[in-house]
């Protein structure tokens, strides 16, 4: 009869233990899966900003009839390896640079395509905020989690590192 106690308490304490890891891994990995899911987002935005700051300087070109650029060569961004905290810098530096020249133009003000352009990047700054802010709070999230216990025990065994936050990556 004890052996039957005994046998009863190991496994009692192996699926505890099975429990503990369980219940610690997902909350981390779920923690992982939003930021990985965010980054993509940030990405695809950035992506589409990049587009439509291209296609903003062309129009300006155009209009103004200039061959002299207007904003620095940012057609390598998407290739020099950047972060997208970077990238993202590079954009609106780009942005303030060509919304100054587009201030300096009066026939630029009634151009219906550029203002559409213009639009679709305000839209895109302002989602880029929103997720910014959401990566940045999931991260600090996961961070705080993973330097705590028992979180910090299965955040080393299954390899979870800390994670920069999206204003911190430049710095």
């Amino acid at each position: 009869m004890d052996i039957v106690y005994i046998i009863l308490i190991i496994l009692t304490i192996i699926f505890l233990i099975f429990l503990f890891f369980y219940i610690t891994r997902y909350k981390l990995d779920n923690y992982a899966l939003k930021i990985n899911l965010v980054e993509d987002k940030i990405k695809q935005i950035l992506d589409s900003k990049f587009d439509n700051i291209i296609k903003i300087n062309d129009i300006i070109k155009e209009k103004i009839n200039t061959e002299k650029e207007i904003i620095d060569d940012i057609s390598s961004l998407k290739d020099d390896n950047k972060t997208k905290s970077e990238i993202d810098t590079v954009l609106s530096d780009a942005l303030t640079k060509i919304e100054y020249i587009k201030d300096q133009y009066d026939e630029l003000e009634n151009e219906e395509e550029l203002n559409k352009l213009f639009d679709e990047v305000n839209t895109e700054d302002e989602a880029l905020n929103a997720y910014k802010k959401y990566y940045d709070d999931n991260v600090n999230n996961y961070n705080n989690l993973i330097n705590k216990f028992p979180y910090g025990i299965t955040a080393k065994l299954f390899k979870h590192k800390a994670k920069k936050l999206f204003e911190s990556i430049s710095e």
